[in-house]
């Protein structure tokens, strides 16, 4: 998959559509400072764009996969543009990761990216979900929270920690951080 073209592509359809979006996943978590291998974007979506978003993915050349009230999966048979998985915001905690995304230059684009403490609150989400995301989702949030640790927001982090039952663990990682 080629993460400039896609995104070049995608970026420029969602700034003409007004689409409400940050980027999360891997992809995100490279842009935050811990590089490592993905195959995917992972796009958070404001809900109300999903009939926009569908229109454009087809347009790009997109075949909706799977859909169901949280996701909707994209696959491009052009390898470059590979596969795209928007995670759809309608719920308190997603809306609100939506609103505090920051832009970030990468290359010729700005584009939105999702605040590190949201990112790792999807990543609890993951580990929580699916017990056998745990390892590798937390090694993400760790070297997230080490390479981040002077401009977070702590308090939030510990929201999301406690939202899935995780206070120990936040109380662990923070100390290893700082």
């Amino acid at each position: 998959m080629d993460f400039n073209k896609t995104l070049n592509l995608l970026i420029k359809e969602f700034s003409k559509k007004k689409i409400r979006y940050a980027v999360i996943g891997g992809f995100a978590v490279g842009v935050w400072g811990f590089a490592r291998n993905t195959l995917d974007l992972d796009i958070l979506v404001d809900k109300n764009d999903l009939e926009k978003i569908d229109n454009i993915m087809q347009k790009l050349f997109y075949k909706r996969v799977f859909s169901s009230e949280n996701v909707s999966q994209y696959v491009s048979d052009i390898a470059a543009l590979g596969e795209v998985d928007f995670i759809h915001a309608f719920r308190f905690y997603s809306t609100r990761a939506l609103k505090r995304a920051k832009k970030k230059k990468l290359g010729d684009i700005y584009l939105k990216i999702a605040a590190v403490e949201d990112i790792v609150g999807f990543k609890l989400q993951a580990m929580t979900n699916d017990k056998k995301r745990q390892g590798k989702e937390l090694l993400d949030i760790k070297e997230l929270l080490r390479l981040n640790r002077k401009r977070i927001d702590w308090r939030l982090l510990e929201e999301y920690f406690t939202l899935f039952n995780k206070k120990k663990l936040f109380k662990k990682l923070k100390d290893e951080a700082l």
